[in-house]
Protein backbone atom coordinates (compact mmCIF):
# COMPACT_ATOMS: atom_id res chain seq x y z
CA UNK A 1 0.00 0.00 0.00
CA UNK A 2 1.44 3.36 -0.98
CA UNK A 3 2.01 6.11 1.57
CA UNK A 4 -1.03 8.17 0.50
CA UNK A 5 -3.55 5.36 0.98
CA UNK A 6 -1.94 4.41 4.31
CA UNK A 7 -2.41 7.95 5.60
CA UNK A 8 -6.09 7.97 4.55
CA UNK A 9 -6.83 4.69 6.36
CA UNK A 10 -5.03 5.85 9.51
CA UNK A 11 -7.14 9.01 9.50
CA UNK A 12 -10.39 7.03 9.15
CA UNK A 13 -9.36 4.64 11.93
CA UNK A 14 -8.59 7.57 14.23
CA UNK A 15 -12.05 9.08 13.65
CA UNK A 16 -13.75 5.75 14.46
CA UNK A 17 -11.76 5.34 17.68
CA UNK A 18 -12.57 8.89 18.81
CA UNK A 19 -16.28 8.31 18.11
CA UNK A 20 -16.28 5.15 20.21
CA UNK A 21 -14.44 6.83 23.06
CA UNK A 22 -16.92 9.72 23.07
CA UNK A 23 -19.76 7.30 23.79
CA UNK A 24 -18.00 5.44 26.59
CA UNK A 25 -18.41 6.15 30.31
CA UNK A 26 -15.59 7.78 32.17
CA UNK A 27 -12.79 5.44 33.21
CA UNK A 28 -10.66 5.62 36.32
CA UNK A 29 -6.90 5.32 36.13
CA UNK A 30 -7.00 1.51 36.33
CA UNK A 31 -8.98 1.32 33.10
CA UNK A 32 -12.22 -0.13 34.59
CA UNK A 33 -15.33 1.53 33.07
CA UNK A 34 -17.87 2.98 35.56
CA UNK A 35 -21.28 4.54 35.02
CA UNK A 36 -21.90 8.16 36.10
CA UNK A 37 -23.18 8.36 39.71
CA UNK A 38 -25.98 10.80 40.66
CA UNK A 39 -25.30 13.42 43.29
CA UNK A 40 -25.53 11.69 46.70
CA UNK A 41 -27.63 14.47 48.19
CA UNK A 42 -30.27 14.18 45.48
CA UNK A 43 -30.11 10.39 45.47
CA UNK A 44 -30.77 10.18 49.21
CA UNK A 45 -33.63 12.69 49.30
CA UNK A 46 -37.15 11.30 49.59
CA UNK A 47 -40.03 12.81 47.58
CA UNK A 48 -41.37 14.59 50.69
CA UNK A 49 -37.93 16.17 51.23
CA UNK A 50 -37.98 17.85 47.81
CA UNK A 51 -40.13 20.77 46.62
CA UNK A 52 -43.30 20.05 44.69
CA UNK A 53 -44.05 21.50 41.28
CA UNK A 54 -47.64 22.74 41.55
CA UNK A 55 -50.30 23.48 44.13
CA UNK A 56 -52.08 20.35 45.30
CA UNK A 57 -49.54 17.95 43.79
CA UNK A 58 -49.92 14.61 45.55
CA UNK A 59 -47.27 12.11 46.65
CA UNK A 60 -47.33 9.08 48.92
CA UNK A 61 -45.79 9.88 52.29
CA UNK A 62 -43.60 7.61 54.43
CA UNK A 63 -46.59 6.34 56.42
CA UNK A 64 -48.41 5.35 53.24
CA UNK A 65 -50.85 8.25 53.14
CA UNK A 66 -51.12 11.12 50.70
CA UNK A 67 -49.28 14.43 51.12
CA UNK A 68 -50.25 17.53 49.12
CA UNK A 69 -47.90 20.32 48.08
CA UNK A 70 -48.54 23.78 49.54
CA UNK A 71 -46.45 26.21 47.46
CA UNK A 72 -44.68 29.28 48.79
CA UNK A 73 -46.73 32.45 49.03
CA UNK A 74 -48.28 34.98 51.37
CA UNK A 75 -51.64 35.29 53.10
CA UNK A 76 -53.43 37.31 55.73
CA UNK A 77 -53.15 35.45 59.02
CA UNK A 78 -55.59 36.18 61.83
CA UNK A 79 -58.70 38.35 61.88
CA UNK A 80 -59.44 42.05 61.55
CA UNK A 81 -61.34 43.97 64.23
CA UNK A 82 -64.45 44.00 62.04
CA UNK A 83 -64.25 40.24 61.51
CA UNK A 84 -63.97 39.65 65.24
CA UNK A 85 -67.01 41.85 65.90
CA UNK A 86 -69.03 40.06 63.21
CA UNK A 87 -68.11 36.67 64.65
CA UNK A 88 -69.11 37.74 68.16
CA UNK A 89 -72.49 38.87 66.83
CA UNK A 90 -72.90 35.52 65.12
CA UNK A 91 -72.06 33.69 68.35
CA UNK A 92 -74.64 35.72 70.29
CA UNK A 93 -77.28 35.01 67.63
CA UNK A 94 -76.84 31.27 68.17
CA UNK A 95 -77.78 31.54 71.86
CA UNK A 96 -81.27 30.72 73.07
CA UNK A 97 -83.26 33.49 74.82
CA UNK A 98 -82.60 31.80 78.15
CA UNK A 99 -78.87 31.57 77.46
CA UNK A 100 -78.75 35.24 76.54
CA UNK A 101 -79.92 36.11 80.05
CA UNK A 102 -76.72 34.68 81.50
CA UNK A 103 -74.13 34.79 78.77
CA UNK A 104 -72.79 36.76 75.84
CA UNK A 105 -69.69 36.20 73.76
CA UNK A 106 -66.91 38.39 75.25
CA UNK A 107 -64.40 39.98 72.93
CA UNK A 108 -61.42 38.45 74.71
CA UNK A 109 -62.51 35.03 73.41
CA UNK A 110 -61.40 36.02 69.91
CA UNK A 111 -58.88 38.77 70.60
CA UNK A 112 -56.00 36.31 70.25
CA UNK A 113 -56.77 36.30 66.50
CA UNK A 114 -55.69 39.96 66.42
CA UNK A 115 -54.05 41.70 64.74
CA UNK A 116 -54.41 40.40 61.20
CA UNK A 117 -51.08 40.53 59.40
CA UNK A 118 -49.50 39.43 56.12
CA UNK A 119 -47.28 36.38 56.52
CA UNK A 120 -44.81 35.00 53.98
CA UNK A 121 -44.55 31.22 53.78
CA UNK A 122 -42.11 28.78 52.20
CA UNK A 123 -43.51 25.73 50.44
CA UNK A 124 -44.15 22.50 52.37
CA UNK A 125 -45.96 19.18 52.17
CA UNK A 126 -49.08 18.55 54.28
CA UNK A 127 -51.13 15.46 54.99
CA UNK A 128 -54.15 15.51 52.70
CA UNK A 129 -56.17 14.01 55.55
CA UNK A 130 -55.83 13.51 59.27
CA UNK A 131 -53.95 10.47 60.56
CA UNK A 132 -56.37 7.55 60.86
CA UNK A 133 -56.89 4.85 63.45
CA UNK A 134 -55.40 2.29 61.06
CA UNK A 135 -52.26 4.35 60.49
CA UNK A 136 -51.79 4.99 64.17
CA UNK A 137 -52.32 1.31 64.99
CA UNK A 138 -49.57 0.35 62.52
CA UNK A 139 -47.28 2.93 64.15
CA UNK A 140 -48.00 1.45 67.59
CA UNK A 141 -47.11 -2.02 66.32
CA UNK A 142 -43.78 -0.72 65.04
CA UNK A 143 -42.88 1.21 68.19
CA UNK A 144 -44.57 -0.79 70.99
CA UNK A 145 -46.53 2.30 72.02
CA UNK A 146 -50.03 1.91 73.41
CA UNK A 147 -52.96 2.57 71.11
CA UNK A 148 -55.40 5.09 72.68
CA UNK A 149 -58.07 2.83 74.16
CA UNK A 150 -60.93 5.27 73.63
CA UNK A 151 -60.22 5.99 69.96
CA UNK A 152 -62.78 3.33 69.02
CA UNK A 153 -64.28 4.52 65.73
CA UNK A 154 -63.62 2.82 62.38
CA UNK A 155 -60.21 2.23 60.83
CA UNK A 156 -60.57 5.18 58.45
CA UNK A 157 -61.75 7.64 61.10
CA UNK A 158 -59.20 10.11 62.46
CA UNK A 159 -57.30 8.80 65.44
CA UNK A 160 -58.37 10.66 68.59
CA UNK A 161 -57.52 10.63 72.28
CA UNK A 162 -53.89 11.42 71.41
CA UNK A 163 -51.94 14.02 73.36
CA UNK A 164 -49.50 16.45 71.75
CA UNK A 165 -46.50 14.23 72.51
CA UNK A 166 -48.19 11.22 70.88
CA UNK A 167 -48.73 13.26 67.73
CA UNK A 168 -45.17 14.59 67.69
CA UNK A 169 -43.60 11.14 68.13
CA UNK A 170 -45.74 9.68 65.34
CA UNK A 171 -44.65 12.39 62.91
CA UNK A 172 -40.97 12.14 63.83
CA UNK A 173 -41.04 8.35 63.52
CA UNK A 174 -41.72 8.82 59.81
CA UNK A 175 -39.35 11.74 59.32
CA UNK A 176 -42.18 14.27 59.33
CA UNK A 177 -43.40 16.94 61.77
CA UNK A 178 -46.53 18.56 63.05
CA UNK A 179 -47.42 21.64 60.98
CA UNK A 180 -46.75 25.00 62.53
CA UNK A 181 -49.79 27.12 63.31
CA UNK A 182 -48.92 29.36 60.35
CA UNK A 183 -48.50 26.40 58.00
CA UNK A 184 -51.84 25.03 59.10
CA UNK A 185 -53.70 28.31 58.57
CA UNK A 186 -52.00 28.96 55.23
CA UNK A 187 -52.96 25.49 53.96
CA UNK A 188 -56.53 26.07 55.12
CA UNK A 189 -57.03 29.63 53.83
CA UNK A 190 -54.59 30.10 50.96
CA UNK A 191 -53.48 33.36 49.32
CA UNK A 192 -57.11 34.56 49.27
CA UNK A 193 -57.29 34.24 53.07
CA UNK A 194 -60.63 32.45 52.99
CA UNK A 195 -62.85 32.36 56.05
CA UNK A 196 -63.49 28.64 55.56
CA UNK A 197 -61.38 26.20 53.55
CA UNK A 198 -63.90 26.17 50.68
CA UNK A 199 -64.63 29.92 50.62
CA UNK A 200 -66.03 32.81 52.63
CA UNK A 201 -69.60 31.56 53.08
CA UNK A 202 -70.62 29.10 55.75
CA UNK A 203 -71.87 25.78 54.33
CA UNK A 204 -72.76 23.09 56.90
CA UNK A 205 -72.78 20.41 54.18
CA UNK A 206 -69.01 20.64 53.64
CA UNK A 207 -67.70 19.36 56.97
CA UNK A 208 -68.31 16.97 59.84
CA UNK A 209 -69.63 19.07 62.71
CA UNK A 210 -72.22 19.17 65.47
CA UNK A 211 -75.04 20.07 63.10
CA UNK A 212 -74.78 17.06 60.79
CA UNK A 213 -73.16 14.29 62.79
CA UNK A 214 -73.88 10.74 61.68
CA UNK A 215 -76.03 8.19 63.53
CA UNK A 216 -73.10 7.29 65.77
CA UNK A 217 -72.76 10.90 66.92
CA UNK A 218 -69.05 10.84 66.16
CA UNK A 219 -66.36 11.69 63.64
CA UNK A 220 -66.56 10.64 59.99
CA UNK A 221 -64.06 8.67 57.87
CA UNK A 222 -61.35 11.08 56.72
CA UNK A 223 -61.98 12.69 53.36
CA UNK A 224 -65.76 12.24 53.52
CA UNK A 225 -66.38 15.86 52.50
CA UNK A 226 -64.45 16.50 49.25
CA UNK A 227 -66.47 19.66 48.58
CA UNK A 228 -64.90 21.13 51.70
CA UNK A 229 -61.35 20.87 50.33
CA UNK A 230 -59.01 23.81 50.81
CA UNK A 231 -57.22 25.58 47.95
CA UNK A 232 -54.33 23.06 48.07
CA UNK A 233 -56.56 19.99 48.23
CA UNK A 234 -56.31 19.33 51.98
CA UNK A 235 -59.47 17.76 53.41
CA UNK A 236 -61.18 18.11 56.80
CA UNK A 237 -59.29 21.30 57.63
CA UNK A 238 -62.57 22.32 59.25
CA UNK A 239 -64.47 19.76 61.29
CA UNK A 240 -63.95 16.09 62.15
CA UNK A 241 -61.29 16.67 64.84
CA UNK A 242 -59.21 19.50 66.22
CA UNK A 243 -55.60 19.11 65.11
CA UNK A 244 -52.45 19.58 67.18
CA UNK A 245 -49.92 22.06 65.78
CA UNK A 246 -46.22 22.29 66.60
CA UNK A 247 -46.38 25.74 68.27
CA UNK A 248 -46.58 26.73 71.87
CA UNK A 249 -49.66 28.87 72.41
CA UNK A 250 -49.33 32.54 73.31
CA UNK A 251 -52.36 34.81 73.57
CA UNK A 252 -50.74 37.91 72.05
CA UNK A 253 -48.23 36.19 69.75
CA UNK A 254 -49.66 37.80 66.61
CA UNK A 255 -48.81 41.27 67.90
CA UNK A 256 -45.06 40.66 67.78
CA UNK A 257 -44.48 37.42 65.90
CA UNK A 258 -42.30 37.33 62.76
CA UNK A 259 -43.90 37.87 59.38
CA UNK A 260 -41.95 35.10 57.62
CA UNK A 261 -42.50 31.42 58.47
CA UNK A 262 -43.45 32.01 62.13
CA UNK A 263 -43.00 28.98 64.38
CA UNK A 264 -44.55 30.26 67.60
CA UNK A 265 -42.98 31.38 70.88
CA UNK A 266 -39.89 29.63 72.21
CA UNK A 267 -41.63 28.24 75.28
CA UNK A 268 -45.03 27.92 76.86
CA UNK A 269 -47.46 25.77 78.81
CA UNK A 270 -50.07 24.83 76.22
CA UNK A 271 -49.95 23.83 72.54
CA UNK A 272 -52.04 25.15 69.66
CA UNK A 273 -55.09 23.32 68.30
CA UNK A 274 -56.73 24.11 64.96
CA UNK A 275 -59.67 23.02 62.85
CA UNK A 276 -62.77 22.55 65.01
CA UNK A 277 -64.11 19.15 66.21
CA UNK A 278 -67.09 17.04 65.16
CA UNK A 279 -68.85 17.70 68.48
CA UNK A 280 -68.82 21.52 68.26
CA UNK A 281 -72.00 23.28 67.15
CA UNK A 282 -71.10 26.96 66.82
CA UNK A 283 -69.92 27.77 63.31
CA UNK A 284 -67.29 30.19 64.63
CA UNK A 285 -65.20 27.17 65.73
CA UNK A 286 -64.75 26.12 62.11
CA UNK A 287 -63.40 29.39 60.73
CA UNK A 288 -59.83 29.07 59.44
CA UNK A 289 -58.45 31.81 61.75
CA UNK A 290 -60.03 30.27 64.86
CA UNK A 291 -57.41 29.41 67.49
CA UNK A 292 -57.64 26.94 70.34
CA UNK A 293 -55.12 25.39 72.73
CA UNK A 294 -54.72 22.84 75.49
CA UNK A 295 -52.27 21.21 77.88
CA UNK A 296 -49.70 18.99 76.17
CA UNK A 297 -50.97 15.88 77.98
CA UNK A 298 -54.64 16.51 77.23
CA UNK A 299 -56.64 13.88 75.33
CA UNK A 300 -60.11 14.14 73.85
CA UNK A 301 -62.45 12.35 71.45
CA UNK A 302 -62.37 15.53 69.39
CA UNK A 303 -58.58 15.92 69.03
CA UNK A 304 -56.30 14.32 66.43
CA UNK A 305 -53.58 15.54 64.07
CA UNK A 306 -52.04 15.46 60.59
CA UNK A 307 -48.40 15.54 59.50
CA UNK A 308 -46.29 17.96 57.49
CA UNK A 309 -42.86 18.02 55.85
CA UNK A 310 -40.92 21.27 55.76
CA UNK A 311 -38.36 21.60 52.96
CA UNK A 312 -34.94 22.48 54.38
Amino acid sequence: MDQGKRDIWLCIAGIVVLSLLAGCPDKPSDGVAVAPVPSPSRQEQKPWEQPGTEVGQEIVGPDGRTLVWVPAGSFRMGSTDDEVDQTLEQMDSELTPEQKKHFHAPRWMLAHELPARTVEMDGFWLGKCEVTNRQYWEFCQQTSRAFPSESDEGDDHPVAQVCWEDARVYCEHYGLSLPTEAQWEYAARGPESRTYPWGDDWDPRKLCWGGNKGPDDASSPVGSFPDGASWCGALDMSGNVYEWCADWYQYDYYAGGPSSNPTGPGSGVKRVLRGGPWNARGQQAFRCPNRNFHDVDYRSAGIGFRCASTIE
